[in-house]
């Protein structure tokens, strides 16, 4: 998951949580010359093993935090719309990012502080497809060019139908994608997309 933190809204109470923090888990921080943080915070922070960015925005106009938070935002998404997303803000004005991110099938919210976004993203992860599972499929239907293992383990990785055909049209092309998406359709029902 990746958390973007408008430290200049939250201040520490939007690093409430920060313990539930995974090692796949990257923290990114926006602060300001007002932001403020304590010795013991500043050590809780160094002690986790996660990936951690910062940018101390030292323009003064109105809002230009928020607008580079988003602007990085848009940044990390197009280079990765398949992992999770969660800004840290009590700013109702980033909802409207959300939306639109929503929309276009990324998993995102907008959350007060680390836990409660901790909370929310755990209960929207789908449970995992099982190689046996995508065995099943081909025994009716055999493609001898399907790797199962690297089938059930794009199954897995993806989100999104989209996200999944198109690393299935990288690894076999498109005619051969078709004949897949047909067999392993039960097991991608429940993705974002068409």
């Amino acid at each position: 998951m990746v958390i973007i933190v408008d430290y200049e809204n939250v201040n520490e109470k939007g690093l409430t949580g920060l313990e539930k923090l995974k090692q796949t888990d990257r923290l990114i921080l926006f602060y300001n010359n007002n932001s403020k943080i304590s010795i013991d915070k500043l050590i809780s922070i160094s002690k986790l093993n996660i990936k951690m960015d910062y940018f101390k925005v030292t323009t003064t106009a109105k809002n230009s935090l928020d607008f580079q938070l988003i602007s990085y935002l848009g940044y990390l998404i197009a280079n990765d719309s398949e992992s999770n997303y969660c800004i840290i803000s009590n700013d109702t004005g980033f909802d409207s990012a959300v939306a639109f991110w929503k929309a276009r099938n990324v998993v995102i919210c907008r959350k007060g502080n680390i836990q409660n976004c901790k909370q929310t993203n755990t209960e929207q992860v789908p449970s995992k497809v099982t190689q046996s599972d995508v065995e099943n499929l081909f025994k009716a239907n055999p493609l001898p060019y399907v790797n199962i293992q690297q089938l059930t383990s794009f199954i897995n990785k993806y989100k999104t139908k989209q996200g999944l055909n198109n690393a299935l049209v990288k690894t076999y092309g498109s005619e051969k994608t078709g004949a897949i998406n047909k067999i392993i359709k039960p097991l991608t029902k429940d993705k974002k997309g068409k």
